[in-house]
């Protein structure tokens, strides 16, 4: 039992300690549905930005456990734990299941075992001094309930980070969710130890992504407007994609060229690409995902960003978005992410006030 004990142990600060505030796992983008900076709730951001963040920042350690859910993290792990042994001995009987239960309950997860584990990992990711500047949101990978947060930041030496944080709503308050970044990095692992390969991006899917390139660039934002299928013509008028597309000129000038990074297959007879795009004014980063309707291919999605704080290119990116999506669950919804960053830090996090009482672990 020592042996599991240590490799679960070691498997909570590893998988913790690889989102924490390094360039990593946070960076290349993880298995969730599309990040937009609109937080679920201003009381969201607002634990955020006046609670958690500001007690990782001061290195208070034990304020930031008081705003986890440690008992929600704890069940996560038991029925993880519990998944991989049922998995590997088949035959074992119920007598035996609640035994192994009890003992990974009053040993390796006991509140204060967990605790000092999280707490590690804390420590591990070096936030101590950290300036944050912005935050973008996505649903949790499903059955998870909550939110993953995609944090910028600065250390005190000016080097930019992101770091992915979990949260979730509990009654009427937030609290930091460990379950969240933790499963996406065993996500992102098995997408890796699954070697995806690029593919070839069908004719009718580069035609596609040409048309509309050269409909913004031409300023016709209505041709390109026309391209995206019926999913996004429902979910965003004219009027708001028109929106959409003036911040992008204003910001890099009328796009004149692109370069396509690479092709991807993602859940739903889908696929994803990711672009860099540069106008007179500068450049940004895309990602671009087509959906296939019977014979037809058709625009489901375009997000825009600015360059992420370390400038890694938008083919990067997409390699990674990619890599995650193929470890989603077949039939699952489609999960690019856009790229971090925002023109404006302060415009991410607008002033709110905090929770009233702390969120505690148990």
């Amino acid at each position: 039992m020592r042996k599991r004990f240590s490799i679960l142990h070691a498997a909570i600060v590893l998988a913790l300690a690889a989102t924490a505030g390094r360039p990593g796992l946070a960076d290349e983008g993880a298995a969730h549905p599309l990040f937009s900076a609109e937080p679920p709730s201003p009381e969201a951001l607002a634990f955020l930005r006046d609670a958690y963040l500001p007690a990782l920042a001061a290195n208070d350690i034990q304020q930031a456990l008081a705003l986890t859910d440690m008992r929600g993290f704890r069940q996560y792990l038991l029925d993880v734990r519990m998944r991989e042994v049922k998995a590997n001995m088949p035959d074992m009987t119920p007598e035996q299941e609640r035994e192994l239960s009890a003992f990974y309950q009053t040993n390796n997860l006991a509140p204060a075992n967990l605790a000092a584990i999280v707490g590690d990992s804390l420590v591990q990711g070096r936030y101590t001094g950290l300036k944050w500047e912005s935050a973008s949101f996505a649903p949790a990978p499903e059955p998870l309930q909550g939110y993953a947060v995609q944090v910028g930041a600065t250390d005190p030496s000016g080097r930019h980070q992101s770091v992915l944080v979990g949260i979730k709503q509990l009654g009427d308050q937030w609290a930091v969710a460990p379950e969240i970044p933790m499963d996406i990095s065993f996500r992102v692992a098995a997408a890796r130890k699954a070697g995806m390969a690029d593919i070839p991006m069908p004719e009718p899917v580069a035609a596609l992504a040409t048309a509309f390139w050269n409909a913004c660039k031409e300023g016709d934002p209505e041709t390109a407007y026309s391209l995206f299928g019926p999913d996004y013509r429902s979910r965003i008028p004219l009027l708001g994609f028109l929106g959409i597309y003036q911040e992008l000129v204003d910001r890099i000038g009328l796009p004149e060229n692109w370069t396509p990074g690479p092709c991807r297959p993602l859940p739903g007879d889908r696929i994803g690409i990711g672009l860099d795009v540069s106008g007179a004014k500068g450049k940004t980063a895309a990602i671009m995902t087509f959906r296939k309707m019977g014979q037809t291919w058709v625009l489901d999605e375009a997000q825009f960003r600015p360059p992420s704080a370390a400038n890694r290119s938008a083919a990067a990116q997409s390699r990674a978005h990619a890599a995650a999506n193929a470890a989603a669950a077949p039939g699952g919804a489609p999960v690019v992410e856009a790229p971090a960053g925002a023109d404006d830090p302060e415009s991410a996090f607008p002033a709110f006030s905090g929770p009233e009482q702390p969120v505690g672990p148990e």
